[in-house]
C-alpha cells in the first residue's frame, strides 16, 4: 500500500503507518458481535432472550449480556481473569 492510500498516513520516513484505532475496542473498551444465521433472518440483531449461545472472553462481559441468552441456551465463558 502506498503512503497516500486511504486509511494510511505517511510517516517521516516515507513508510505507511497503520490507521488509528477507532471505536471502543481500540480504546480498551468491550467489543460485541451478534451473528445470526438460518433460513429466515429479518434483522442482524439478536433479540433479548433468544440467543442459542453466548461466548465471552471475560466473566463480567458475560454477565453484562446474559439477558440475550435464551433459558436453555449455552454460555461459554473464559475463566481467564482480566485485570
Amino acid at each position: 500500500m502506498q503512503p497516500g492510500a486511504p486509511g494510511r498516513r505517511p510517516s517521516g520516513s516515507g513508510r505507511p503507518l497503520p490507521p488509528r484505532a477507532a471505536g471502543d475496542g481500540g480504546r480498551g473498551g468491550s467489543v460485541i458481535a451478534q451473528i445470526r444465521f438460518g433460513s429466515e433472518v429479518y434483522s442482524p440483531l439478536v433479540a433479548e432472550g433468544t440467543a442459542d449461545a453466548l461466548l465471552s472472553l471475560e466473566a463480567v462481559e458475560a454477565l453484562r449480556f446474559h439477558q440475550y441468552l435464551k433459558p436453555d441456551g449455552l454460555a461459554v465463558v473464559s475463566k481467564q481473569r482480566v485485570i
